[in-house]
């Protein structure tokens, strides 16, 4: 693959430079341009330059969208209620994926990938899968009751 295509966003053929929750950590509001360097595009371009010499990225990816978003709350420290929120509102973006929904309001390992594929989710996508159940667990721990927050579409 051409190193040049990796992280490009399709849509809009920009740079994806990390998952939303992670850019608003090494990003925060009020940040300088030079931070922005140092914590976003830096990491960027090695990333892409390591991929081009050993065909890797050297350090974990996340996919685009809401799968990304679920791939990475399988591994970041702790997962907010602002985080849940963020990702009510993808949600509400992608209007095209139901399957998340329904995962989000109750765990089902065997029920369809949101990939489209019609594999089972914790196969397919076993990171995304792993991020649901941590999802879950956390929003249990902070009181958040994810049927309520995931209603059903009418």
């Amino acid at each position: 693959m051409d190193a040049r295509n990796l992280h490009r966003n399709p849509e809009n053929r920009t740079a994806c430079l990390c998952v939303k929750q992670e850019e608003r950590i090494r990003f925060p509001a009020g940040s300088t341009l030079s931070s922005f360097m140092d914590k976003l595009v830096t990491p960027y371009l090695y990333g892409l330059s390591y991929y081009d010499r050993y065909g890797r990225w050297p350090w974990a990816e996340f996919s685009h969208g809401i799968i990304g978003m679920l791939e990475y709350a399988a591994v970041v420290d702790v997962i907010t209620e602002r985080f849940l929120a963020e990702l009510v509102q993808q949600l509400q973006k992608d209007r095209g994926n139901p399957e998340v929904a329904k995962q989000l309001r109750t765990l089902s390992p065997n029920r369809h990938c949101p990939c489209g594929s019609l594999r089972a989710f914790r196969r397919c996508h076993a990171e995304a899968w792993n991020g649901v159940r941590r999802i879950h667990r956390d929003a249990r721990a902070l009181g958040v009751d994810l049927k309520v927050l995931m209603p059903r579409p009418a």
